[in-house]
């Protein structure tokens, strides 16, 4: 055969080639799923069904049969029931959709995926806090939210209080309004951390001065209800020590524990979320009950604590949402940023006073909130740096007790170990009214966490 009509042999079979895949990749295409599944702005579950018929419409399955009564969203894996489906006869086909269906889930979730490499401004669909791996954007199981770009959608307000959202019996975090917390925020919360940190100087006379500083801050939660339960329920404890010792004393007429930490408080806490409206509102609120001993100061108080944490469906620009984590793109960097606002009331009855700014066997109310803005930088499969930076201030309405003010910071590396917990090491700052003995304090702290 010449060269001329091996050319065009080559020409003819290529042509017949892609005449015969164009169909097959016509049917493996995301843009039209995208486009028919956000057509009428739906959200929610609505969003989900609507992405599992346009799969099934542009695979060529026919029959809505699948999605009625949520029989298809109700299998842990889509792909397999739409299949399983096919071979039983249950659906009509022009051509053998299996592959295609396969395909498109696949390109779905790597569109959707943390690793995607489509930048936001091209978009039509997104994921908030898109899960690690295959097989999870018709799973049931996980708690995701999806939204339509150029639409008024639903964003991600707090999902960690959504129907079937499943947690620990057991838990450890920083705070105890964290507990409660699941998904990506849980992830993002605060740890158990301790720090210790010891210097030793040589003064001109040749003598030494050590000065060591510890530091805890945590808490561990029991619950009590389901694990599904929306408005979880758990017994509690967290403690607070911070308390820095110089040997020798620079004044030895002055007592160093004067300004410990040294407090303890155990008691219950609820947590649920209050409202989640079609306008895309959301508030969740805790309450704890609690018996509080300051060890330091010789103080014991019986306390009441209730917060209202809103979200809200806009953004402060690029830079975070209200309530919920965005993801942000910044000097080639994908971050998860939130901004955080709760509105904070408790009132407390002192047992005893001590040597704390409390009246003895009074009471007080105070009622005030905190802001507080969050990021997260996902650094491989199970790593990632966060920070934080937030403000407390909670003035005393009645009663006598110094007003809460108080600024926190922290930058921590944080990895999580194989079905275990996550570790992190950082630095951490506060200045102000610790949270739980109202003690007056000013620490920069390098330590280590824990949380699960």
């Amino acid at each position: 055969m010449s060269g001329r009509l091996r050319l065009s042999a080559m020409i003819a079979f290529g042509c017949a080639a892609a005449a015969l895949a164009s169909p097959a990749q016509a049917a493996r295409e995301i843009g039209p799923v995208i486009a028919s599944a956000c057509s009428s702005n739906p959200t929610g579950e609505a969003l989900r069904k609507r992405l599992a018929e346009a799969v099934l419409a542009q695979a060529g399955v026919l029959g809505s049969e699948l999605l009625a009564d949520s029989t298809l969203v109700s299998y842990p894996d889509f792909g397999d029931r739409a299949i399983a489906a096919v071979f039983r006869g249950e659906v009509q086909t022009y051509n053998d959709p299996r592959m295609d269906i396969l395909t498109l889930r696949q390109r779905l979730e790597q569109y959707l995926g943390p690793k995607s490499n489509v930048s936001v401004g091209d978009r039509k669909l997104e994921v908030v806090a898109p899960p690690e791996g295959a097989n999870w954007l018709f799973d049931r199981s996980r708690t995701i939210v999806l939204r339509c770009i150029g639409s008024k959608p639903a964003k991600p307000i707090i999902t960690e209080f959504e129907e079937g959202t499943k947690r620990s019996a057991f838990a450890v975090r920083e705070k105890v309004d964290e507990l409660a917390l699941a998904g990506d925020a849980s992830k993002k919360a605060g740890s158990a951390k301790i720090g210790l940190v010891r210097t030793r100087t040589e003064k001109d006379d040749g003598t030494r001065k050590t000065v060591t500083s510890l530091t805890f801050n945590g808490t561990a939660g029991l619950r009590l209800t389901g694990p599904t339960s929306q408005a979880p329920l758990y017994v509690y404890s967290s403690y607070a020590l911070s308390q820095e010792r110089t040997r020798p004393a620079d004044d030895p007429t002055k007592d160093q524990s004067d300004g410990d930490v040294d407090a303890l408080e155990t008691g219950l806490s609820l947590n649920g979320l209050l409202l989640r409206s079609a306008a895309d509102v959301s508030l969740v609120g805790s309450l704890q009950a609690a018996y509080v001993s300051d060890f330091a100061h010789n103080a014991e108080r019986l306390k009441l604590r209730a917060s209202l944490v809103p979200g809200f469906a806009v953004s402060v620009g690029r830079l975070c949402d209200i309530g919920g984590y965005n993801q942000v793109t910044a000097l080639g960097l994908k971050f998860r940023t939130r901004c955080l606002i709760k509105f904070e009331t408790e009132a407390s009855h002192v047992l005893e006073a001590g040597t704390a700014d409390f009246k003895d066997h009074g009471e007080f109310l105070a009622f005030g909130g905190t802001a507080a803005y969050q990021l997260a930088a996902p650094i491989g499969d199970k790593a990632e740096m966060i920070g934080s930076l937030s403000y407390r201030y909670l003035p005393v309405i009645a009663g006598r007790a110094p007003n809460i003010s108080r600024w926190d910071a922290m930058v921590k590396y944080r990895f999580w170990l194989d079905d275990g917990p996550g570790l992190d090491f950082g630095v951490t700052w506060g200045k102000g009214h610790e949270p739980i003995s109202y003690t007056k304090e000013d620490k920069l702290e390098l330590g280590f966490g824990i949380i699960f």
